[in-house]
């Protein structure tokens, strides 16, 4: 990314992008997102792995919400090409619902082993229940 890149990021309003393979869950989070963030940022979606990384190399965004779980290529690749290719990018990686009954060691592991990310480096992590 160029300077004058890094500039506009700074000065335009946020680009979110959605991937998911999920028609109907794009859908909700996209409408859910432009409801309640008070930045009003763009929202842009992808339904394949292939497709979100195509839009990145061609525009910037300020966040990526993606579902871990995808066809042909998993949600752990299109994390580690984002974090090596865009570091500046925020990324969200949701998760099959969380078992709370397992308690804080439960959710910690989830961290840990599906995230490979330790629990306690002040990233906020969040999870959903089943319902």
């Amino acid at each position: 990314m160029n300077r004058q890149q890094r500039i506009d990021l700074m000065t335009a309003p946020p680009k979110i992008l959605l991937l998911d393979d999920n028609h109907e869950l794009l859908s909700t989070y996209r409408e859910l997102l432009a409801a309640h963030l008070p930045s009003k940022p763009e929202i842009k979606v992808a339904s394949s792995a292939t497709r979100a990384l195509s839009m990145l190399e061609t525009e910037p965004f300020s966040l990526l919400i993606e579902d871990l779980h995808l066809p042909h290529m998993d949600g752990l690749q299109v994390l580690s090409i984002a974090r090596r290719k865009y570091p500046q990018m925020r990324i969200v990686v949701a998760l099959d619902p969380v078992d709370f009954r397992n308690g804080i060691d439960g959710i910690a592991r989830v961290c840990k082993e599906a995230l490979r990310e330790d629990p306690f480096c002040g990233t906020v992590f969040v999870f959903r229940n089943r319902r």
